[in-house]
């Protein structure tokens, strides 16, 4: 039977979690999201770095637009293959 609305709804969910023992598969879930992590942030660290200097006169002289089209292009082939990665 559905809850009324606004009714608050209880779960024990959360405190059998709680009482899960750690093991390594948790240790390794962690160190590999957080790699993923890192890396995530250092590939938009050298994007943003590069696309200021693609823009300058004296290396290939893009225009805003132009630059903007290569992160987008970017962006979208890591998420490809993220999720390629996940399947």
């Amino acid at each position: 039977m559905p809850s009324p609305a606004g009714a608050a709804v209880r779960s024990t969910i959360p405190a059998r979690i709680d009482r899960l023992r750690w093991s390594p598969f948790h240790t390794r879930l962690v160190l590999g999201l957080g790699t993923a992590w890192i890396l995530d942030g250092l590939n938009i660290t050298v994007a943003s770095s590069v696309a200021a200097v693609l823009s300058k006169p004296d290396t290939l002289d893009l225009s805003s637009a132009e630059v903007g089209l290569i992160a987008s292009v970017s962006a979208g082939s890591t998420r490809r293959s993220t999720r390629r990665s996940t399947r």
